[in-house]
């Protein structure tokens, strides 16, 4: 806990990192795409140093994130409400209706796992778990409620005002839509390990979660002032996998989805958007930070003088 807020280095940097780090991490993810995975299996064909460079990006840019905001003194001061910014207003908008896009097709989802189910003994709970029905379901409801707090979110951020803040509960509930969609993942019976898509989508929920979790807490005030650091880290981090995968995804479904895309794993719209939402929201709340930095300097200096 000493290391904590002990650096002087300034996190304004991270979000340009993390656009260098996603556009080299897409160019290899699509490398991959296009001639090391089979997209029937999702397994890869073989062995390459182009997956190797790939996951360093991705760890190395991840631990960067995680380690430079937890040991910067920048970070203690975060906090998401009360920000005024039209763009990431905007961005926040589209996010929002992506959700009640993601809402819809989990429920309608939730309904075909539903009636293709085979009840063979009196476990129907258990059934409707292993089948995705209650995740998608649950998914489908968070899905829902995240929409219209997020619909509140942008309103607040396009004047600046702080009624977000003040609605704590349903704040959790993007908390909820990222877990459940984590969740059902964890149903698929397949490897993790070798399905390179849902490897990397498990770690992609399991930071949104946690970001979502941190965000919930600054936006609300809710043991805020240790959970600033934690917006840039696991914000950016789950940022570069939603990214580098939406886009990887859809110049493969623009080449040729049926060839080179895995039915299981295709371009979400909802991820991309994400992406653009967490990086837009990391460059506003470390540029606002900043600027309240410098009048306080500016402020001592002239008591100084």
């Amino acid at each position: 806990m000493k290391i904590k807020g002990s650096s002087s280095l300034n996190i304004s940097f991270l979000p340009t990192a993390m656009i260098i780090a996603a556009v080299l991490a897409t160019l290899l993810r699509s490398i991959q795409v296009f001639t090391l995975i089979d997209a029937s299996t999702g397994f890869y064909k073989e062995k390459n140093i182009i997956t190797v460079l790939f996951y360093l990006v991705i760890v190395a840019s991840i631990a960067v994130f995680c380690v430079i905001s937890y040991i910067s003194h920048n970070s203690n001061g975060i906090n998401t409400y009360e920000i005024e910014s039209k763009k990431l207003s905007g961005i926040t908008v589209l996010f929002a209706i992506s959700l009640l896009l993601d809402a819809l097709t989990s429920f309608f989802g939730g309904i075909t796992d539903n009636d293709q189910l085979e009840y063979v003994d009196d476990s129907v709970l258990k059934e409707l778990v292993n089948s995705g029905s209650v995740t998608d379901f649950a998914r489908g409801f968070f899905a829902l409620i995240s929409a219209l707090y997020l619909f509140m979110l942008a309103s607040s951020m396009r004047n600046g005002s702080d009624k977000a803040s003040k609605h704590k509960i349903i704040a959790l509930a993007p908390i909820g839509w990222s877990a459940f969609r984590l969740i059902g993942l964890f149903v698929s019976k397949i490897s993790f390990l070798q399905v390179s898509d849902l490897f990397l989508e498990l770690v992609m929920l399991s930071f949104m979660t946690l970001f979502f979790l941190a965000f919930a807490q600054t936006t609300s005030g809710v043991y805020s002032s240790s959970a600033g650091w934690k917006i840039p880290a696991f914000g950016l981090s789950s940022a570069l996998i939603a990214g580098t995968l939406s886009i990887s995804r859809l110049i493969a479904t623009f080449a040729d989805r049926q060839l080179y895309v895995n039915e299981n794993h295709t371009f979400n719209i909802t991820d991309l958007l994400f992406f653009f939402f967490a990086l837009m929201l990391v460059y506003e709340v470390t540029r606002k930070y900043n600027l309240l930095f410098e009048r306080e300097e500016v402020s001592e200096n002239k008591k100084a003088e």
